[in-house]
Parts: structure tokens; sequence; C-alpha cells
């Protein structure tokens, strides 16, 4: 007796629905993701320091982009474990492909999974310590941006060359949505440390640095994950299990998005 191998016809309901997360989707939910966050989170400042309702910051709290253990702490967290997971899939991808830097991949798969980790632990915040051991003022006052700027210029140089051999629409992706990242994790934050320390925290102006330094931060994280969805999408041949790129316009990598002549390097 024989038995049959079922095959599957018609289109593939879930295969449908992956396709519907296109890069420009995820990129258009995670805009509105954003500014509901920051919109959520200002209105709660409003009521606490404006209003003058203190009594319900312990509930309010959870819309605060500033605070720990909250809805945008969660969903920060997520983004940059979904970053770990692409450059992971690509890592992987890359090797399979004999392309060159998979240890490149695979590094910032690893630092992306720990700064997810640290959004929740909120480990930095432990550097805090700091201002008090080197006595920092003014931009410094926050001291932990100092040992932050430093280990960004070390990544910096460590993969300068992984950075320049990307093509060139993944580069500029890339480079911006990290300029837009660490302008608001050491710049605004340098700036809010200036402001905390003539005027202290509890008030709506520092608050508002502080929304504008977790927003930046959020919109480096969303455009990072669009430039690795997009990057992915011409590394697997426009099959992109992420998104499931649909071979239309708006999911098709571009010929600058396609790393052909990235991995031929090799």
């Amino acid at each position: 007796m024989s038995i049959g191998i079922l095959k599957r016809s018609g289109p593939d309901p879930v295969a449908g629905v992956w396709a519907a997360w296109t890069p420009r989707r995820v990129a258009w939910w995670q805009s509105w993701a954003i500014a509901v966050l920051a919109t959520l989170s200002v209105a709660e400042q409003y009521v606490i320091h404006i209003l003058g309702r203190a009594d319900l910051e312990d509930f309010l709290i959870t819309f605060d982009l500033d605070a720990e253990s909250n809805l945008p702490t969660w969903y920060s967290s997520i983004m940059l474990l979904v970053c770990s997971v692409l450059l992971g899939m690509i890592a992987s991808r890359t090797r399979r492909l004999g392309g060159r830097f998979v240890g490149h991949w695979r590094a910032l798969s690893g630092l992306f999974a720990l700064l997810s980790l640290d959004e929740i632990a909120r480990l930095h915040e432990h550097l805090g310590r700091l201002h008090e051991a080197w006595h920092t003022r003014g931009l410094f006052y926050f001291a932990w941006v100092i040992p932050g700027a430093a280990f960004v210029a070390l990544v910096g140089v460590l993969f300068l060359r992984f950075f320049l051999h990307l093509p060139a629409a993944t580069r500029w992706r890339v480079f911006w949505s990290g300029v837009v990242f660490v302008t608001g994790a050491l710049v605004v934050e340098a700036l809010g440390g200036w402001r905390a320390e003539t005027m202290g925290m509890n008030n709506m102006t520092h608050s508002l640095i502080a929304t504008v330094e977790e927003v930046m931060e959020l919109a480096g994280v969303a455009g990072f994950v669009v430039a690795l969805l997009r990057y992915w999408g011409g590394l697997g041949g426009n099959r992109n299990p992420a998104v499931a790129v649909a071979r239309n316009d708006e999911a098709v990598a571009s010929d600058d998005d396609t790393p052909d002549s990235y991995l031929a390097a090799s």
C-alpha cells in the first residue's frame, strides 16, 4: 500500500500574512508606535508637572518614556531584540553564501541582544555612580556618557571596514540610523544632564528633554530594523522570511540593497 503525499494547492495563507509586512509597512507601524508612546509620555508629564497631579504618578508612570520596567521599556527591548534576530539571520545566510564579515554580523547580533537585556535590566544606570566618583559637572553631569562615547568610538573603529563594505543604500540607512540613535543617547542625554544640574529632574523641562532623547533612540532603532529587512531581502534573492517579500516594488530590494558585489568580494 502506498501512501500519497498531499500537495498544498492554492495560495499559502501564512505567506500571505507575512507578505503584508514589507519594510515600508514595518516602518509605518513603528512610526505610529513611537508617536503613540511619545504622546502618552508627554500627556503623563503634563498631568504630573503642569496640572500638579503627582498623586497619579504611580499609575501614569506606566507610559513614561524615561521610566523603567513599563510599556515603552518593553517596546524598546523587543525592537532591539528584533535587531539581534535579524542580524543573526543575516550572519547565517552570509555564511552559507560564502560572504565576508560573518563574525561582524554575529558580533552585532550579540551586541544588540545585550542592549535589549540592558533596556530591561537598566545595567548602564549603575554607571550613574561615576558622577559621585568623578564629580562631573555640566554636559558630563550624567557621567555615564563618557564611557558611552568611548564605547561608540571603539565600535566605530572595530566595524569601520565592515561598514564600508556594505552596499551603498544599506550603508547610508545604517549610518543615519546610528546618527539619530547616538545623538539621542549621548548628545541629548548630555544636555539633559546639564539642565538637571541647574534645574533638577522633577520638572517638565527635564521630562521633555528626556522624551526627545528616548524618541530619537527609538527612531534610530526603527530605521535600523528597516535597513536590515531591506538588506536581508536582497541577500536572500528577494525571499525574505521575516517579511516574506512579495513580488512588488514596495517589497523587493533595490539594486543598491542587493549585496551581490559585497559577497563576490570574498
